[in-house]
C-alpha cells in the first residue's frame, strides 16, 4: 500500500494537486498493509474552499456497505476535481471491494478488476451489466479495469466521474435493491402467515359449533339436510320407477 496515494504528487501529476494549500501529503496515510480489508485513508486533509466548485452528488451508502468502500468512496468524491487519477484509483478499488462482498468471490476468482467484471456478467442483471459494459467502453476505462488497482494511471475528470457513478450504481442495484426486495419478501410472508392463522381459526369454530352425533345415529347412513328419507332410501326408489333397459 506504501506510495499508493502519495503517486498523485509525482512529477506528471496535475498543478492542482500539487497545491499544498489544497492536499498536504505528510498527511496521507499509507500504514494499510491488508488492501483486501482497508482501503485507503487520507486523515485530516486540510481543504480549500472554492465555492465555485459543484460537488459531486453523494450516494446515501446503507449499513451493510463496508467501511472502507464508504471511506474510499467519500475520498474519490473529494478528490474528483483536484485529482481525477486517485479519485479513479479509489473508485476502482470500490468496484473491485463492492464485487468481492457482495458475491462474496473466493480467492480463486479473485484477479483485477476487468476479469472480476466478466467473471459476474452472468450473475447480474442483464439492464444492469449493460451499464456496466457501457462505462467500460468509455474513454479509456476498460483498460484501467485490467490494471493493478494500486497503479495510478492518468484519469480524465470525465472518466473518474463515470467510475463514481459505477459505484453509485452497483451500490443502489446490489444492497439498496436487494433490502427493498427482502422487506417486499417479509410482506408476503406475513400475509400468508396471517391468511393462515385466519383459517385454522374459522376452521375450529366450525368443528366447535358443528352438531355432534348421536350414539344411535348409523355413520353410514346419511340424512339430507331438514330431516326426511336417507339418501340411500331416496336413491332406491328412483331406480325402481325407471324403465327396464331396452323399452
Amino acid at each position: 500500500m506504501t506510495g499508493f496515494l502519495k503517486k498523485m504528487f509525482s512529477g506528471d501529476t496535475p498543478a492542482a494537486a500539487k497545491d499544498t494549500s489544497i492536499i498536504d501529503p505528510s498527511v496521507l496515510d499509507t500504514s494499510i498493509k491488508d488492501r483486501s480489508i482497508k482501503g485507503p485513508t487520507i486523515r485530516d486533509i486540510p481543504i480549500k474552499e472554492e465555492k465555485s466548485e459543484q460537488p459531486v452528488p453523494r450516494l446515501a451508502f446503507p449499513e451493510e456497505i463496508p467501511e472502507d468502500i464508504r471511506e474510499a468512496y467519500e475520498q474519490a468524491c473529494f478528490l474528483l476535481q483536484r485529482c481525477p487519477k486517485a479519485s479513479g484509483a479509489l473508485s476502482r478499488y470500490c468496484l473491485q471491494q463492492l464485487a468481492r462482498d457482495f458475491w462474496e468471490l473466493p480467492a480463486s476468482e479473485r484477479g483485477t478488476l476487468s476479469a472480476e467484471f466478466s467473471l459476474l456478467s452472468d450473475r447480474v442483471l442483464a439492464e444492469t451489466q449493460e451499464s456496466i459494459n457501457y462505462i467500460r467502453k468509455f474513454g479509456s476505462i476498460e483498460s484501467h479495469l485490467t490494471k493493478d488497482r494500486d497503479l495510478m494511471v492518468e484519469t480524465t475528470v470525465d472518466e473518474a466521474k463515470m467510475l463514481i457513478a459505477l459505484v453509485q450504481l452497483l451500490v443502489q442495484e446490489w444492497y439498496v435493491d436487494r433490502k427493498k426486495r427482502q422487506s417486499r419478501c417479509n410482506t408476503i410472508k406475513m400475509m400468508v402467515d396471517k391468511a393462515k392463522s385466519r383459517q385454522e381459526t374459522e376452521s375450529i369454530k366450525h368443528c366447535l359449533t358443528s352438531p355432534k352425533k348421536t350414539k344411535d345415529s348409523d355413520p353410514q347412513i346419511a340424512i339430507p339436510p331438514g330431516g326426511g328419507k336417507p339418501i340411500e332410501d331416496s336413491l332406491k326408489d328412483a331406480l325402481a320407477k325407471m324403465p327396464p333397459a331396452g323399452e
